[in-house]
C-alpha cells in the first residue's frame, strides 16, 4: 500500500504535488488542534485556573481567544423558610423540626467565674441585663439550633420571665427571686402563664448536671449545665397537657447583609451596666463577615463547647426604667412593657429607634425615627437592656 502512494505521488506533475503536500499538512494540523482543545476540555476546571471568580468556570474555548468566562446557572435554593426568631432560612424539611417544638428559654449565668458560657453561639436571641449588683445575666432563647450542653444555668428573675413569655417559650431557671413582694417570680410565672422548668423541681443526674472541671476552679452556683434535647423530654413529662409546638410568634422583618460597598464601618460600641469594669460591654464590627465580635471585661468572650468567638448579627441596645425594690436581696425591676428608646447596630452602622411592647402576650418591636418597623439582617441578635440614662460610646 506504501508503495502504491509513492507510485502515485511520483505520477504528479509538480504544482499537483505541492497541492497534495499543503492538504495533508492542514489535515494533521487540525487534528492536532483538535485533540489538545480535547485535552484542554476534559481537565478539571482547578487545573485550568485558579482565578476564577466564585460562581463562574473558565471556558477551554477561551484559550483560543474566545469567550475567557463563562457564568453558571446558579442551582436553585431551596431554603425558603424563615426562621420567626432569626430569619434564617431553611428547608421545609428543617423548618419541620423547629415547627414541631417550642422555643426554650435558658437562664444563663454571666458571672466572671461562670466564663466562658457553654453554648451561647447556638441561641436565636439573647438578652442581658443585670440581675443584682450590677452582675449581668443573659437569657438565651434557643429554636432553630438545640445544642447538647448549656450553662451554667442560673436563677430566674421577674422581667426575664417577661422576655420568655414573648416566644410562649418553656423557661429554664435554677431557683429564683421568691420573696415576698413583687420580684416573686413563681406567682409571678402562674399569673402569666409561663411554664417553668426548675431545676431543682426535676433534680440532678439527666437534664441537669454540672461540670467536674469547673467544680475544682470555681464556686459550686458556676457550674451547671443543661442538655437542652433532654430537658424538651423533661417539659413534656412536666406539661403533658400543654402545647409541645411552636405557636404563632410575631415575627420581626428580615434581610439579606448589606453588599460590601454598603457598610459604613463603625468599628465598635462601647457601654456599661453600672460601673463594674468586668462587666463592660464592647461590640467590635467585623465587616468581613458582617459581624460584631463580643468582648467583656477587656476580654474577646468565647463559647467553650467550641472555643470560638460570640458573634452577632445584630445589636439592639434597649434603654428602658430600672427601679430597686431596696429587699434583703437587693431585687431589681425593669420595664418591659410600652415604649422607650434604643439604638440598633448592623451592617456597620447605627440606627436611632425606638421599642414599642403593648401587651404581655405580644412581642417587642422596633422602629427607626421615622416609624418604619426595623428590618434586621437575618442571624443572631443579643439584646442588651440599659437603664434609662446610661452612657454609650461608638466610632
Amino acid at each position: 500500500m506504501l508503495q502504491n502512494l509513492k507510485n502515485y505521488i511520483s505520477s504528479l506533475s509538480a504544482a499537483k504535488k505541492v497541492v497534495y503536500i499543503i492538504t495533508v499538512f492542514l489535515f494533521i494540523a487540525a487534528g492536532t488542534s483538535f485533540s489538545f482543545a480535547s485535552y484542554l476540555y476534559f481537565q478539571p476546571i482547578g487545573n485550568i485556573s485558579d482565578k476564577v471568580p466564585s460562581g463562574e468556570t473558565v471556558s477551554p474555548l477561551g484559550f483560543f481567544g474566545k469567550a475567557a468566562q463563562e457564568k453558571v446557572e446558579s442551582v436553585p435554593d431551596n431554603r425558603t423558610v424563615p426562621s420567626p426568631l432569626n430569619g434564617i432560612l431553611y428547608t421545609e424539611e428543617e423548618a419541620k423540626l423547629w415547627q414541631s417544638r417550642r422555643p426554650m428559654a435558658v437562664m444563663i449565668n454571666n458571672h466572671v467565674d461562670a466564663r466562658p458560657q457553654w453554648g451561647l453561639s447556638d441561641a436565636d436571641i439573647i438578652y442581658e441585663a443585670v440581675a443584682e449588683g450590677g452582675i449581668s445575666r443573659f437569657l438565651a432563647i434557643y429554636h432553630s439550633k438545640i445544642p447538647d450542653k448549656v450553662g451554667p444555668v442560673r436563677s430566674a428573675r421577674k422581667y426575664y420571665v417577661d422576655w420568655a413569655k414573648e416566644y410562649d417559650a418553656w423557661y429554664v431557671h435554677w431557683g429564683g427571686a421568691s420573696t415576698a413582694n413583687e420580684a416573686n417570680v413563681y406567682d409571678y410565672m402562674r399569673k402569666i402563664f409561663v411554664s417553668s422548668i426548675d431545676v431543682p423541681r426535676i433534680g440532678l443526674g439527666e437534664p441537669f448536671d454540672r461540670d467536674p472541671e469547673r467544680l475544682k476552679m470555681v464556686a459550686i452556683e458556676h457550674t451547671s449545665f443543661a442538655r437542652l434535647p433532654l430537658v424538651y423530654e423533661a417539659a413534656y413529662r412536666i406539661y403533658p397537657d400543654q402545647v409541645r409546638q411552636l405557636r404563632a410568634i410575631e415575627s420581626w422583618k428580615f434581610k439579606d447583609d448589606a453588599l460590601d460597598d454598603k457598610r459604613p464601618n463603625i468599628s465598635s460600641v462601647e457601654f456599661n451596666f453600672w460601673d463594674l469594669p468586668s462587666f463592660m460591654v464592647k461590640w467590635e464590627y467585623d465587616p468581613k463577615t458582617n459581624t460584631y465580635i463580643r468582648f467583656q471585661g477587656g476580654k474577646e468572650q468565647v463559647d467553650a463547647v467550641i472555643n470560638e468567638s460570640l458573634r452577632a448579627k445584630n445589636v439592639i441596645v434597649e434603654f428602658t426604667l430600672e427601679t430597686a425594690l431596696l429587699d434583703e436581696k437587693a431585687h431589681l425591676l425593669y420595664k418591659t412593657l410600652g415604649k422607650g428608646s434604643a439604638k440598633i447596630f448592623f451592617d456597620g452602622k447605627i440606627i436611632e429607634a425606638t421599642w414599642n411592647r403593648s401587651n404581655i402576650d405580644s412581642r417587642t418591636r422596633y422602629f427607626d425615627i421615622n416609624g418604619s418597623e426595623i428590618v434586621f439582617n437575618r442571624g443572631q441578635t443579643w439584646i442588651e437592656v440599659l437603664p434609662n440614662g446610661n452612657a454609650l460610646t461608638y466610632n
